[in-house]
């Protein structure tokens, strides 16, 4: 990926969070996550190793 591309990602996510820096749009998207309940999924714990 070249770093322009890479740059016009980051503007499209900080757009879409509504962040003026790339500190704050870490910040929003960790607070986000945060809030969220844990998706149901299988057992990490159960994980066949092969």
């Amino acid at each position: 990926m070249s770093e322009r591309t890479c740059q016009r990602h980051i503007a499209g996510i900080m757009r879409a969070v509504g962040a003026k820096s790339r500190f704050q749009a870490g910040y929003l998207l960790s607070a986000t996550a945060a809030c969220r309940e844990p998706e149901e999924g299988p057992d990490p714990r159960t994980r066949v190793e092969g």
